[in-house]
């Protein structure tokens, strides 16, 4: 028989999952709801891409996805008491929110200049540390069950910054060195896409990582 099977019938799997792993029944409800408010938000994230032109489609879809992005937020608060990371990256996830909403709806000419870039730049870094404490918070929750699984939260976070260093980097050269902007451009292009498989992923770990204590068995990483 192999010992890395839960065999802990599904109805008793929340309770298995307190006295095993110390971890509450109402965590995999809300690591499963992260994943389908995450995999809205990512929809609509796109959607404002393919509507950038069309003004009133493209208000209404931010406007969705700042909401989608809040209630994410505030999920993660509610899980303060699994590890206290997740009440860091839902603060963080607000503070983020309303900078979406500033800089959308309050100050939606980018023309603004000065003001307008510390938003978008202080929202960006504010992200990042969103982004940390959330992935730590996942890895940390799900070690003592699925290690391997814990050790591929803490590397998307590592390639995650990384990838978000090389768009930075790339970003200042093109300015910078004029005659190195189509490279730079698609440095930058390369480690924009890279982001966005990181995303998907995200949605994959988060199903993973919510499947683990809902279903009681450990889930291949």
């Amino acid at each position: 028989m192999d010992n890395n099977i839960d065999e802990t019938p599904v109805e008793n799997a929340g309770e298995n999952a307190v006295k095993k792993y110390g971890v509450s029944s109402e965590a995999g409800r809300r690591i499963k709801t992260l994943f389908w408010i995450y995999l809205i938000s990512l929809i609509l994230d796109t959607g404002t891409v393919i509507c950038r032109n069309l003004q009133t489609s493209y208000f209404i879809i931010k406007g969705a996805y700042i909401f989608f992005t809040a209630v994410y937020g505030i999920v993660l608060l509610g899980m303060a008491s699994e590890n206290r990371n997740y009440k860091k990256a839902g603060i963080f996830a607000l503070v983020t929110t309303a900078v979406s909403v500033l800089t959308t709806f309050v100050f939606p000419d980018k023309g603004i200049g000065a003001l307008y870039m510390i938003m978008l730049f202080g929202g960006a870094v504010i992200g990042i540390l969103r982004d940390y404490n959330e992935y730590t918070a996942h890895s940390r929750l799900v070690y003592k069950k699925n290690p391997v699984l814990s050790d591929k939260w803490y590397g998307l976070w590592r390639k995650y910054i990384i990838l978000m260093a090389i768009m930075l980097v790339s970003a200042i050269l093109i300015f910078i060195l004029p005659w190195l902007d189509v490279v730079m451009f698609l440095v930058f292009l390369a480690g924009f896409i890279g982001v966005i498989a990181l995303e998907v992923l995200k949605i994959v770990y988060l199903h993973r990582t919510a499947e683990l204590f809902n279903a009681g068995e450990n889930i291949s990483p």
